[in-house]
């Protein structure tokens, strides 16, 4: 009996295509979430799903060390890992702060007030991927409580052990009546779980 086998380029296509689910799953998700929230309309668009290693993304996301602002948390479960969610710069942090305080100058926002909102609206982004994840692999799949971080890229990662693992990133851009905001979300499995994650969407 012959054995067939899927071409790598179609596989490579194939992979992709399951990625780009992904993001737009839970971009739709969390767009939803968010409006609910807030009771306003926000779109939650997706311009990019790759997998690439976490130094990679380093160079391609924050290529001059600059400080940034997001959510991180632990993925627990049948899969291990970390999840971001990160604002390339203060005025996205603002901007995202706005949109989410129902149009609010940013600068009269207490410094306390817009961690617990950027903590909100992290865990509600990562909580939307978590379950499109969950979805689409048939995993249990839970998450800690979000912690605000702000530091650079390169210092993040090496606070919660990371060094040069591979991550989904999922680019995206957020926009609501008050404010537009570019964001990046990144999910980093161990590596053992990545090998789940890949047989459990069949790609492995």
């Amino acid at each position: 009996m012959p054995i067939y086998q899927i071409d790598p380029a179609k596989k490579s296509e194939i992979f992709q295509d399951v990625l780009n689910e992904l993001g737009n799953i839970g971009a739709g998700n969390a767009a939803t979430s968010l409006a609910t929230m807030v009771n306003t309309t926000i779109h939650l668009s997706v311009t990019t799903v790759s997998l690439i290693s976490a130094q990679e993304a380093a160079a391609k996301l924050f290529p001059n060390s600059q400080h940034t602002t997001g959510v991180h948390l632990n993925i627990v479960g049948e899969i291990q890992g970390k999840m971001l969610f990160l604002l390339p710069d203060n005025a996205n942090a603002d901007n995202l702060v706005s949109a989410m305080m129902m149009g609010m100058d940013a600068s009269s926002i207490p410094d306390e007030m817009k961690s617990s909102a950027l903590q909100e609206v992290g865990n509600i982004i990562t909580a939307s991927y978590i379950n499109s994840i969950a979805t689409m692999t048939g995993l249990v799949i839970d998450e800690s409580v979000p912690t605000v971080v702000k530091d650079t890229f390169d210092n993040i990662l090496a606070s919660m052990g990371v060094s040069d693992e591979k991550l989904l990133l999922v680019q995206s851009r957020l926009s609501a009546e008050a404010a537009s905001v570019s964001g990046f979300f990144m999910f980093i499995p161990t590596n053992q779980s990545f090998s789940i994650l890949l047989k459990s969407l069949g790609l492995l």
